[in-house]
């Protein structure tokens, strides 16, 4: 049986980023209490399609937490935001958000891994 994880409004934007040839949905909230903070759900988007598939969400301390079939599957821990590890870019990215988009793209890797051995459940109405 298919559960759904009902919306929080502890988000308050939506996202899609690609990572390579997959897309993932994003619920992002940046406004943390400290610089470099914020809070995300990821999962990989999958229209039409009903396997479970793990998704994570990401604390304002770093601490990211995988699920699956509304359990614990596995927890890791991203780096903190350091200012001087990156550089204001000339196209107008800040130093925030390449941190955020990092971090980001380390949780998309870890779901990919996570999700490879799933056998897609297509529905057809």
């Amino acid at each position: 049986m298919k559960r759904y994880i009902k919306a929080s409004s502890e988000y308050n934007d939506y996202i899609t980023i690609k990572h390579g040839n997959r897309q993932f949905g994003v619920h992002i909230n940046e406004d943390g209490p400290y610089e470099g903070s914020f809070a995300a759900s990821i999962s990989e988007i999958h229209p039409y399609d009903d396997a479970e598939y793990t998704w994570a969400k990401i604390g304002f301390n770093g601490q990211t937490i995988f699920y699956r079939d509304g359990k614990v599957v596995d927890k890791m821990q991203l780096a903190g935001y350091e200012p001087d590890d990156y550089e204001e870019q000339e196209y107008g990215t800040s130093a925030v958000d390449q941190y955020i988009n990092d971090c980001l793209d380390t949780v998309a890797t870890e779901l990919l891994q996570m999700n490879r051995d799933v056998k897609p459940i297509m529905v057809h109405n």
